[in-house]
């Protein structure tokens, strides 16, 4: 049994707009999965952007943590040092005046002997025996004054060696907030630019997704209105055939 003209321009009108119906789900299907691929690459992009900055967080906290920490440890190290030092300088106080009072009761001690000998064998404290006695007390006196001078010497140089710990400590404490600040500082600074590198890189793919899919949205509709035109000049010419 033959098959009439008008059967088949009926057909190949339905084939066509079948065929246009497939292209336009194609098109759209290979849309969608441009846009979530985008979607994907943005999502795994600041995924890895905030993943970075937190690690770079956590590593120049870990750097700041660290470096009080040491400078922490140098300043009572110091300090120690220092209360060292001012308790030695202490003590050379302390023996110095010890060793005054002892020079000053042997230099009385002395006096004493020296006019009870006089007086037993009846000298008169004038002339030799005076000048003899008055050397001895400027002697005993000077020997004072070389004490407390030595004294103070020793002590001054334990004083000061107990300030430079001081200012050692100090240095150290400032030293270590400066090293911390700047690594939070650093970090923070990096931790920006990976944002804004992140978000241009999602907008910029983004925006080229939505290109994409646009441009194969149209491609789709222009093929299927390609094969739609194409079915009906058939159908025409077999319909009138």
């Amino acid at each position: 049994m033959a098959i009439s003209s008008s059967t088949l321009a009926i057909f190949s009108l339905i084939s066509g707009g079948i065929s246009a119906f497939g292209q336009i789900q194609e098109a759209q299907a290979t849309a969608k999965t441009i846009e979530e691929n985008a979607q994907q690459y943005a999502e795994t992009t600041a995924f890895n952007a905030r993943f970075a900055a937190e690690t770079e967080l956590f590593n120049a906290q870990l750097s700041a943590e660290t470096a009080r920490f040491n400078a922490t440890q140098i300043a009572e190290s110091e300090r120690y040092n220092a209360d060292v030092l001012r308790h030695q300088a202490d003590l050379v106080k302390a023996r110095g005046r010890l060793d005054v009072l002892q020079q000053k009761k042997v230099a009385i001690s002395t006096k004493a002997t020296q006019e009870a000998l006089y007086s037993k064998s009846g000298v008169i404290f004038s002339g030799s025996p005076l000048i003899v006695m008055e050397e001895s007390a400027a002697n005993a006196e000077l020997d004072i004054l070389t004490t407390e001078f030595n004294t103070f010497v020793e002590a001054s140089g334990f004083t000061s060696e107990a300030l430079e710990r001081e200012r050692v400590a100090a240095a150290a404490i400032e030293r270590g907030e400066w090293t911390a600040k700047t690594a939070l500082d650093a970090a923070g600074w990096m931790v920006k630019v990976e944002k804004e590198k992140a978000e241009k890189q999602i907008k910029a793919e983004t925006e080229k997704a939505k290109r994409t899919a646009r441009a194969q949205r149209t491609s789709g509709y222009v093929s299927a209105g390609k094969t739609l035109l194409t079915s009906a000049v058939n159908y025409a010419l077999l319909y009138n055939r």
